[in-house]
């Protein structure tokens, strides 16, 4: 994809270019999906994003306190 557009990528990490293309390889499937949401402004605040980050990448339930 970044040879496609012309563009020097990192290919170990998940990064989004211009706001909204977002380049990332296969294992990073959670990250490019959190990046894939901040480009389309799905979280209400910064806070809705943390508890996402919470939930599927640290597997925490922001919910239930221990």
């Amino acid at each position: 994809m970044a040879e496609a557009l012309c563009i020097e990528a990192n290919s170990h990490h998940t990064q989004t270019l211009d706001g909204n293309i977002v380049l990332s390889p296969g294992n990073e499937y959670v990250d490019f999906a959190l990046a894939i949401g901040k480009a389309a402004n799905i979280y209400k605040d910064e806070a809705d994003y943390q508890e996402t980050i919470t939930y599927f990448k640290l597997f925490q339930n922001p919910d239930v306190t221990i």
